[in-house]
């Protein structure tokens, strides 16, 4: 698309965009629960509200993801897709890691 033409979609930030799905996904929530939905459509709309309030919430600090995040995430996610119980013991080490590990220097 040329450079002048803009959409109507660029002029909302994405956070924003997170934030109104999320408050559409509460409302299908509700809504679920006043109508008597069956368990299982009530459950999706409340999982993924839950998951899309967090991303909400979190937004600023993801958009500032470590490096060795980029790196470790794959390699728990293979060991966990061939050993699952190696979870217990891999998510553990992946956070100690991320606490403990010294911060970066900055040079002036």
């Amino acid at each position: 698309m040329p450079p002048s033409v803009e959409s109507p979609r660029s002029e909302m930030p994405l956070r924003t965009r997170a934030g109104w799905i999320t408050v559409v996904l509460w409302i299908a929530t509700l809504a679920a629960l006043a109508f008597d939905c069956d368990e299982l459509t009530l459950g999706a709309f409340l999982r993924t509200a839950v998951c899309m309030t967090l991303l909400w919430l979190a937004w600023p600090q993801l958009c500032r993801l470590p490096r060795w995040l980029y790196i470790s995430v794959p390699i728990v996610g293979l060991a966990a897709s061939v050993v699952p119980r190696i979870l217990f013991v891999l998510i553990p080490l992946l956070l100690l890691y991320g606490f403990l590990r010294p911060k970066p220097r900055k040079v002036h």
